[in-house]
């Protein structure tokens, strides 16, 4: 059974009576463990579809099934339950509190924990999983893009959530930080999250991508695995 399937879905938005498609007509599925990235120009449903996977944008046509489940009857307390649960989110704009230490930042994730001592044991963990050990007391306000990143990542994975949806993580950073930081995103993919990346670099899908799903005026045009992104 699939861990997301997404059956003929649609965004539309409405403002002042004006009509718009986010996307429209989109069937994909997920299995556990993929590493899936999501590519389009600017505009062309790439956001869209993640923020309706996550459950932050509501969906108006068609049916999203969560491990076989459907999901076009939920509201606002269900949708918060199916993301508590299910989604960890890594943003291009870090979203990092940076008057907090990269501990702190991470901590505040763990809140769950109410033993202290076991709270503070698991930050250090995920710290030291992402590559800032030596950097723990460092305030975000003092981190490089790449450190951000991957503050935002070890907070991610205090979720332990079985899907990570990225929205152009490397988007701020330069080649070399863009490369550490997808190789993370592959490391952990690997011991079996399912990975999804929005992202224009060609570069970066060629190289750790598994499947590629390209987006065009709202639309899916292809969904492929293996080869290479040329468009």
């Amino acid at each position: 059974m699939e861990l997301l399937k997404l059956q003929d879905i649609g965004k539309i938005y409405v403002s002042e009576g004006n009509v718009s498609v986010g996307i429209r007509g989109v069937n994909l599925s997920f299995d556990k463990g993929e590493f899936v990235a999501v590519t389009g120009k600017s505009g062309s449903g790439k956001s869209t579809l993640l923020n309706v996977i996550s459950g932050m944008d509501t969906y108006e046509e068609g049916e999203m099934l969560v491990c076989g489940e459907p999901t076009s009857h939920f509201m606002q307390p269900e949708w918060e339950a199916y993301r508590e649960e299910y989604i960890s989110f890594i943003f291009q704009d870090y979203n990092i509190i940076e008057s907090f230490t990269v501990l702190q930042n991470v901590e505040l994730a763990l809140m769950n924990i109410d033993d202290k001592k076991e709270r503070r044991r698991r930050a250090l963990e995920l710290i030291n999983r992402v590559g800032l050990s030596s950097h723990i007391n460092q305030k975000g306000s003092k981190l490089s893009g790449g450190q951000k990143q991957r503050t935002v990542i070890a907070r991610a994975l205090a979720k332990d959530s079985p899907i990570i949806l990225a929205d152009e993580p490397t988007g701020n950073l330069d080649p070399h930080r863009s490369l550490e930081i997808m190789t993370l995103l592959e490391r952990i993919n690997q011991m079996g999250t399912t990975t999804l990346v929005v992202t224009h670099e060609k570069e970066l899908v060629n190289r750790f991508a598994k499947r590629v799903v390209s987006i065009e005026e709202g639309r899916m045009v292809s969904d492929w695995t293996g080869g290479y992104y040329h468009t």
